[in-house]
C-alpha cells in the first residue's frame, strides 16, 4: 500500500512538473525569440568582437617587439651612422602631451575615400625616429600591422607622421638624442 502511495505521489509530482515546466518554456522561448538578435546584428557583433581581439593582439605584439628591441640593445646606428636610441632616459614628447597628439590626429588624419566607401577599418603601426631637433623622420609601417590593412591606410599614416609638429626631443645624460618611437594609428568609421 505504501509503495502504491509513493508511486501515486511520484506520478502526481511528475505531472505537476511537466505542467508547470511547459509554460515557462513557452514564455522563455517567446522571450528568446524577441531578444534574439538578427543575423545582421550577430554578424556585426562577431565582426566587432573579432576586430577588438585582433586589435588587442596587435597591441600586445607591438609592445613585445618594442620591449625586445629595447632589451636587445639600448641603441643602434642607422645607415648614415647616426646613433638612435630604442629607449632614452627621457622619452620624446609631443607638444602638449598625449591629449594634444590625439587632437592632432583627429584634426589631420583623413579617412581614405576608397576605404570609407567600402566600410574598411584597421590599425596601422608606424615606427619613426624623433630627431635631436624634435622632427619626426624615417616613418615606416611595422610588421605588427595586419597584412590585410589597406595600402591607403598605410599611406595616410605615413603622411600624418611626416607632417607632425616638432616634438620635445628625448634626452640621454641631459643631451638631446634621436629616439625610435612606435605609434598605432587607428582608422575607425564613425570615430570623432
Amino acid at each position: 500500500m505504501k509503495t502504491i502511495f509513493n508511486i501515486f505521489i511520484f506520478a502526481f509530482a511528475l505531472a505537476l512538473v511537466q505542467a508547470c515546466g511547459s509554460k515557462p518554456k513557452e514564455a522563455a522561448s517567446d522571450a528568446s525569440i524577441n531578444a534574439e538578435p538578427t543575423s545582421q546584428e550577430k554578424a556585426e557583433q562577431e565582426k566587432q568582437a573579432a576586430m577588438e581581439k585582433r586589435k588587442a593582439a596587435q597591441q600586445e605584439r607591438l609592445k613585445i617587439a618594442a620591449e625586445r628591441r629595447a632589451a636587445a640593445e639600448a641603441f643602434y646606428k642607422d645607415e648614415a651612422g647616426e646613433l638612435i636610441y630604442n629607449k632614452a632616459e627621457v622619452a620624446p614628447t609631443f607638444p602638449g602631451g598625449e591629449d594634444a597628439m590625439m587632437k592632432y590626429f583627429n584634426t589631420n588624419l583623413k579617412y581614405p575615400a576608397k576605404a570609407e566607401s567600402k566600410g574598411w577599418e584597421g590599425t596601422v603601426y608606424v615606427e619613426f625616429v624623433v630627431g635631436k631637433d624634435g622632427k619626426a623622420r624615417a616613418a615606416m609601417i611595422t610588421d605588427e600591422t595586419d597584412a590585410d590593412a589597406d595600402q591607403s591606410f598605410k599611406d595616410e599614416a605615413i603622411r600624418v607622421i611626416d607632417n607632425m609638429p616638432s616634438w620635445t626631443p628625448g634626452k640621454q645624460m641631459g643631451k638631446p638624442v634621436r629616439v625610435k618611437y612606435n605609434l598605432p594609428i587607428v582608422f575607425k568609421l564613425g570615430a570623432a
